[in-house]
């Protein structure tokens, strides 16, 4: 914005110029009639590249999140904006993911679930957690909204406090197991297929 507005001020300074030493005869009524919109237009880029610069800042363009493992469990927290989490084809074991404000889009089918009970806690304050998950997966779903929706496959409440569970049939029988646990404050929670 800085540089856009120095140069719309250094070119009036020209025309200015120009015009104090006979080189243009325009009057500033004139110049200030005819190059106007430069100050919108100058203006408009600004905004715009505050914008650019705010969403790098509050990541608010979605972003694709590799699972981060530390000591052998998955330990993800992000702040602000829309992320993307791929699990398909990769070992998701137990661990956390904590989100404060925003979406986040989580991909679990065709994970590789190790052997054991793997529980993986999700923590979002306000926004959304959209799961994609294989009803075929050892999987018990347990997910819990303070204030908004809870949707899992076909079970779905809303309102204040909405609580919703689906057991997979596989899931006491395999000895690979996978646990969600979603804890969303205010949004909505939604596993499809």
């Amino acid at each position: 914005m800085k540089i856009i507005a120095g140069i719309v001020i250094l070119l009036l300074g020209l025309l200015f110029l120009l015009r104090n030493i006979d080189v243009v005869d325009v009057g500033i009524s004139e110049i200030v009639r005819t190059y106007w919109p430069l100050v919108l237009i100058a203006l408009g880029i600004g905004l715009i590249r505050v914008s650019q610069k705010l969403r790098r800042k509050f990541r608010l363009e979605k972003e694709k999140v590799e699972p981060e493992v530390e000591g052998g469990e998955i330990g993800i927290t992000r702040k602000f904006g829309s992320y993307d989490f791929d699990f398909r084809n990769k070992e998701l074991r137990s661990g956390k993911i904590e989100l404060a404000f925003g979406e986040a889009k989580i991909d679990i089918r065709d994970a590789i679930i190790p052997e054991g009970n793997n529980v993986l806690r999700i923590l979002s304050k306000m926004g959304s957690v959209k799961i994609r998950a294989n009803r075929e997966q050892p999987l018990m779903i347990q997910a819990k909204v303070f204030m908004g929706d809870a949707r899992i496959f076909e079970s779905h409440q809303s309102g204040f406090s909405p609580e919703v569970e689906y057991k997979s049939d596989t899931f006491e029988t395999s000895p690979s197991k996978l646990t969600l646990q979603i804890k969303q404050s205010m949004g909505e929670v939604v596993v499809s297929d």
